[in-house]
């Protein structure tokens, strides 16, 4: 029916509950690891309790894999609820224990246990089931840092119909993190107290934790030795082979303990030689006591260079300082153990999980640091700010694309807990300022803290702060979409010009068909809301070695089409069909300046020789990381014949994909880009509303961070041209009638509507009379 709006659905939000950005990880019902991961990092930084050695992140798993096995919170079969799948007697025995853990959890993190009701299912929160698990652990015995061991406490503590295999196995299945790139130095002590004999421990700890940073990072690592005094026995290096072969046969000496020594001899090589735009990590182990003042002096050094100071003390003799020694917040910096053997034994899994939530400082003001991140890893930053001057956070891609997630309060923000956030890729940056207001409400008004998480396999980025308001104004489109009549892709085309191709034919025939499928899309500026949906193109040639004619990017009509003409030339030097080496230049294009879903490649080529085959196959897989759909088609040249040539590129491609005739198979290569790629089918709805109550009850804050989700919502959906939003604030009635709009007009409409909440808590009404009101829309 012409001109009818179909409803999808409308969210609401009442001062009653409210869920947004720092506080995500309260939403109800919320799972997944970042979520768990952002609880568990809540609890552990306020230092309340100790170090829960891993327990609580696998305890999430082992229960219900992050909340994604259960198929309702409420296992009211099981008797338990929630992510940690905690039991109504939990909560009844924390609750009749008292204790200044309560008091500390409520103030610091606003979780009043004592007002939790289980059969209301309060304890599918979260943050609120991941603090009733860790209160109940803290009343029973200290939790083990052995994985076998914790087997067993689960068994005693948690599930006694479980058992200690089911543990360990789940255990083994659960995600791993991946360290960003980073710079650690081992401070080793091999004090006479420690033995030859066991000394191995040491050895087997440092190869295993190297081991684990084989990964493709950036990452280096050097060893300082200390008895007396200190010892460099590998200064920072990116070699990580040969970084084992020192850790295995590193000296042990067995003289005294000059800790001092160890910490100044590294402050020299993170000076020196460190990398300030990765996190740089110290770790001291000793098992001794070192009475010189200095120490600490070393220790804060190391620290306010920006160095994460890991300090682990093996055995009752440890010197107790080391947890002041430490970075903050000390429990999650500071380990005592056991003996060595636990040293090698279990303690590299959990060093490698607090090595994930490491920063790197980021020294001062208007300063920029590189970084690559791979898809879904986080890499970590605190960021300087003048509280006078505000600061503006700037993320721009080399290639790929990334997110970034900004917090005044956590030291880890993510995803599931943050205030500020944006996205990135190679076309648009990511900008984020932050008021001196608003830095006022951190826990430090002088240091942000921030989160850039990869979206694409391969990400390379520049991070830059700046004093003032300094953000760029760019046109945003909205979302990359497709409709009945367009495709939305990049495409590459490459072309074969060795020595067995017609000059003639080739600057004819094959710059004419560049142009005649290329010309078949809608180019960059040529989208509109209604349509869209454009292509993207690259042009790359080769023979013996490829040449990049014309990069992947955006471009007009006439712009393309004039450089095509232009620079797409025979050349009588040309060589041999090296297309293993033009494949690899295509994924390079694709990984420095695609941005589009869908990608694509149109190979033109003469005939291919066995070992031209064989060389582009292992090229083709690394390619297939971005590119679904490889046609290929036959030109007329000089050697071999169509025939042939069409059997050995279909046995390269696939056949459905490879097409016998440039000049005659136009037509059937862009129905298959069209079968490949479709047009995504409009859905059953055109309109979404978003419904607010904007009483005096709900607070200006929340009226505000409401109309920010709602823009974070909506910029990030995938809709159609004929999509319309609509916002409904009403309190005794709404505040004006529901207008639905199109993309571009409604963010304009929220943006109003922020100022003016901003400025003057405009709309604010009295009574909320939500039903007669909302339900007339």
């Amino acid at each position: 029916m012409a001109g009818k709006l179909f409803l999808c659905f409308l969210i609401f939000v009442t001062a009653f509950e409210f869920a947004y950005g720092k506080d995500a990880t309260d939403t109800k019902y919320a799972i997944g690891n970042e979520v768990v991961i952002a609880s568990i990092r809540k609890i552990q930084d306020t230092c309340i309790f100790p170090n829960d050695l891993l327990f609580l992140r696998r305890l999430a798993w082992v229960e219900s894999q992050d909340g994604d096995s259960l198929k309702s919170f409420w296992n009211s079969d099981k008797g338990k609820n929630g992510i940690w799948q905690t039991t109504s007697s939990m909560l009844s025995q924390v609750k009749n224990s008292g204790g200044q853990a309560l008091t500390d959890l409520q103030t610091q993190l606003g979780v009043n246990i004592s007002d939790l009701n289980w059969s209301k299912g309060d304890l599918d929160i979260p943050l609120n089931d991941a603090a009733l698990a860790r209160l109940y652990t803290n009343m029973k015995s200290v939790i083990p840092l052995d994985i076998n061991d914790q087997a067993a406490y689960w068994v005693n503590n948690f599930n006694p119909s479980g058992t200690v295999q089911q543990f360990i196995s789940a255990v083994a299945e659960m995600p791993k993190c991946k360290p960003p790139g980073l710079d650690l130095i081992f401070i080793i002590d091999d004090s006479g107290s420690i033995g030859a004999d066991v000394f191995q421990n040491v050895r087997n700890f440092m190869t295993t934790i190297i081991a684990a940073l084989q990964t493709g990072q950036s990452n280096r690592v050097g060893i300082v030795r200390f008895d007396d005094s200190a010892f460099l026995d590998l200064t920072l290096t990116y070699n990580l082979d040969y970084a084992s072969q020192i850790a295995s046969s590193i000296i042990y000496n067995g003289a005294g303990t000059n800790i001092s020594s160890g910490l100044s001899l590294t402050f020299q090589q993170f000076s020196q030689y460190g990398r300030t735009d990765v996190p740089m990590i110290a770790l001291l182990i000793t098992d001794g006591e070192d009475s010189e003042e200095s120490v600490v002096v070393q220790a804060n050094n190391l620290k306010d260079f920006g160095v994460n100071l890991f300090t682990v003390g093996v055995g009752s003799a440890a010197t107790t300082d080391l947890l002041i020694w430490s970075s903050i917040p000390h429990c999650m910096y500071y380990y005592s153990l056991n003996d060595y053997a636990q040293l090698a034994q279990s303690f590299p899994e959990l060093l490698n999980s607090q090595i994930c939530d490491v920063t790197a400082v980021i020294p001062t003001s208007e300063a920029c640091v590189n970084g690559t991140v791979d898809q879904g890893q986080y890499v970590f930053y605190q960021i300087p700010a003048d509280p006078t001057a505000g600061v503006t956070i700037t993320l721009e891609m080399d290639y790929g694309a990334a997110s970034i997630y900004i917090s005044l309060t956590t030291r880890l923000p993510s995803a599931a807990d943050y205030d500020f956030y944006a996205n990135a890729n190679v076309e648009l940056p990511g900008q984020i300022y932050i008021s001196p207001d608003q830095l006022q409400t951190g826990s430090n008004s002088s240091t942000v803290y921030a989160a850039v998480v990869g979206l694409t396999p391969e990400n390379r980025y520049t991070l830059c702060n700046e004093k003032y308001d300094t953000i760029q104004n760019y046109t945003t489109a909205a979302p990359f979409t497709t409709n009945s009549s367009c495709i939305s892709l990049d495409l590459i085309f490459i072309l074969d010009r060795s020595q067995s191709v017609y000059e003639d034919y080739y600057n004819t025939n094959v710059t004419n068909f560049v142009l005649d499928i290329a010309n078949q899309f809608a180019f960059h500026d040529e989208a509109t809301s209604g349509d869209p949906a454009f292509a993207r193109f690259g042009v790359i040639e080769f023979s013996s070695t490829p040449s990049v004619t014309i990069p992947l990017g955006n471009y007009s009509r006439t712009n393309f089409n004039s450089n095509v003409t232009k620079l797409i030339a025979y050349s009588v030097d040309e060589g041999t069909t090296r297309l293993g080496d033009a494949f690899m230049a295509a994924f390079n294009q694709f990984q420095q300046n695609s941005i589009m879903k869908n990608k694509a490649i149109i190979l033109i080529v003469d005939d291919l020789t066995p070992e031209n085959i064989q060389d582009a196959k292992d090229a083709l897989n690394k390619l297939k990381q971005y590119v679904s759909l490889p046609i290929g088609t036959i030109m007329t040249g000089s050697w071999g014949d169509l025939q042939d040539g069409y059997k050995r590129l279909s046995d390269l491609l696939g056949k459905k994909n490879v097409f016998p005739s440039m000049d005659d198979n136009q037509d059937d290569i862009l129905n298959r880009i069209d079968t490949t790629y479709p047009c995504t089918a409009l859905p059953a709805c055109s309109a979404i509303i978003f419904v607010e109550e904007a009483s005096t009850a709900i607070g200006q804050p929340s009226k505000i961070k409401f109309l920010q989700l709602v823009s974070k919502l909506v910029n990030s959906i995938e809709h159609t041209p004929n999509q319309r939003f609509g916002l409904a604030l009403y309190a005794s009635s709404l505040s004006k009638d529901v207008e639905f709009q199109m993309f571009d007009d409604f963010n304009r409409t929220l943006n109003d509507y922020i100022n003016s909440v901003t400025d003057n808590d405009s709309p604010n009404g009295g009574t909320t009379n939500l039903i007669p009101q909302v339900f007339k829309i």
